[in-house]
């Protein structure tokens, strides 16, 4: 029997944008502030769960109702 294992995916910086569901733009002044990223191939990377980490450390990321 075989363990499912879920690897969590890089994502550019488009497809982070999206997920945080805010502009490019926003996401460089971020990478400007030192937010978590990785370089691949020559291209900047994000793991989703770092940078929602960071931006809560950051105050860019505040929970609110009953999941917070």
């Amino acid at each position: 029997m075989s363990e499912l294992v879920y690897v969590e995916p890089w994502l550019g910086k488009r497809r982070l944008a999206e997920h945080l569901d805010c502009s490019e733009r926003w996401i460089e002044l971020r990478m400007a502030d030192g937010m978590p990223r990785a370089m691949i191939a020559g291209r900047v990377k994000f793991k989703a769960s770092e940078v929602e980490v960071w931006l809560a450390e950051h105050g860019h990321l505040e929970r609110q109702g009953e999941a917070a």
